[in-house]
């Protein structure tokens, strides 16, 4: 993963813990709950490479409930 995608995929998975909530649920609020930094880098991102990051924290995150 590049810079930008471990950032997010950091707070991601940071934030679903403090919240403890799916990472879905914390996507569907990523403007409200992130910092200027890493909706920066998500915006950077291409619609492959965010697609790379959920699937990787929600393996993370979630992968009990999901697999």
């Amino acid at each position: 993963m590049n810079e930008n995608q471990q950032k997010v995929y950091h707070w991601l998975v940071v934030t679903c813990g403090l919240e403890d909530a799916c990472v879905a649920d914390v996507m569907r609020h990523i403007a409200q709950l992130a910092d200027t930094d890493t909706l920066t880098a998500y915006t950077k991102l291409a619609q492959l490479e965010r697609d790379e990051v959920l699937y990787k924290a929600i393996v993370e995150v979630d992968g009990e409930k999901v697999f």
